[in-house]
């Protein structure tokens, strides 16, 4: 019994110490963006180390969504591409970028920029959904430092994931770039657009949209650019999906996207709000669709459908219209035999 209490000792200071490095980490991270010089025990020398881009011919990279029914559709995202995820307000378009991050940093260093929320607040979301708790629940296990909590801070401090919320100076779609390159960032995560600085409908909106994509040729770093749509749910019950063309402030994100992600939660506000439907309503390399998945609202996770769920998800279910009965015509009174002579 006292070699085992021991094991869990250690194994107790262990996962203290991840959440220690994780700090660290992160620190160095937002050390580095505000123009500092971080210890070289922070990663610092692996951060400064110069951006080299890669060519078409030994680049293997690929990237999915964490979501198996969708990849399969979707197929593998390649380096360079610039994936627009849209989605109306409160519809999930941080916990998408967040499902999106936890799966590629798995096998691919992630940086996620976090310009709507702070870092702690981005944090604590990514631990719900580790945990499957809502933030409530990660706040209580953070101060009781119960064993859920350790192990998801050191299942998050295993994945290749730098989360930087940079101050409004530092905004500019230049900055961020800058900082990933720094970085070797194989993907970038911003949430979300209208956040970047300078950010106004229109000209200013297409020009950031220009800047940005011609730097995702020049690196072939794939971005995720998470964006509003100006599409909600109308009054009277009747709701709209969203399409490609209801990107708000900026058609470039339309124009220069090699793939658009609608995404829609047909019961959004309501007890049945469990489902989330995405549409790929742009793809260069491969096929458009439409596919659902589970939601849960207290962590802000999608989780995959079955094909059989998917075949019955109520939001696209057809419901056959009650066909009225004919009516079958009265017996004849009239007898057969003279029917037969007639």
């Amino acid at each position: 019994m006292a070699a085992d209490h021991d094991f869990m000792g250690e194994l107790h200071e262990q996962m203290l110490a991840d959440e220690d490095a994780y700090a660290r980490r992160h620190k160095a991270a937002q050390t580095l963006f505000n123009g500092g010089d971080p210890d070289a025990d922070d990663l610092g020398g692996e951060m400064r180390a110069g951006y080299i881009p890669r060519t078409h011919l030994d680049d293997h990279r690929y990237y999915s969504l964490g979501l198996p029914s969708v990849d399969t559709m979707a197929g593998d995202i390649r380096p360079g591409e610039f994936v627009a995820i849209g989605a109306s307000t409160g519809h999930g378009k941080s916990a998408l970028g967040e499902h999106v991050a936890l799966d590629i940093s798995l096998r691919n260093r992630v940086v996620l920029f976090s310009l709507e929320m702070d870092r702690a607040l981005a944090e604590e979301r990514l631990l719900a959904k580790l945990m499957r708790v809502d933030i409530l629940g990660v706040a209580a296990a953070r101060y009781t430092k119960s064993d859920d909590y350790l192990g998801a801070v050191a299942e998050l401090q295993r994945r290749d994931l730098l989360l930087v919320d940079p101050p409004p100076a530092k905004r500019t779609i230049r900055d961020l770039t800058r900082h990933a390159e720094a970085v070797t960032a194989d993907v970038v995560i911003i949430d979300y657009a209208s956040k970047i600085a300078n950010w106004d409908p229109g000209k200013p909106a297409n020009l950031i949209v220009g800047e940005l994509w011609e730097w995702i040729k020049h690196t072939r770093t794939t971005v995720f650019l998470l964006a509003q749509t100006k599409r909600p749910g109308m009054p009277g019950g009747k709701r709209y999906r969203p399409t490609v063309h209801d990107f708000s402030d900026s058609r470039e994100i339309e124009n220069t996207a090699t793939r658009a992600i609608l995404l829609w939660r047909p019961f959004h506000g309501t007890r049945r709000d469990t489902i989330a439907e995405l549409t790929l309503g742009k793809n260069r390399f491969g096929r458009e669709f439409r596919a659902h998945t589970h939601w849960t609202g207290s962590t802000g996770d999608f989780h995959p459908m079955t094909e059989d769920e998917e075949k019955t998800a109520p939001c696209c279910r057809r419901i056959p219209r009650p066909q009225p009965e004919r009516k079958r015509p009265a017996p004849s009174t009239l007898d057969p035999d003279l029917l037969m002579e007639m």
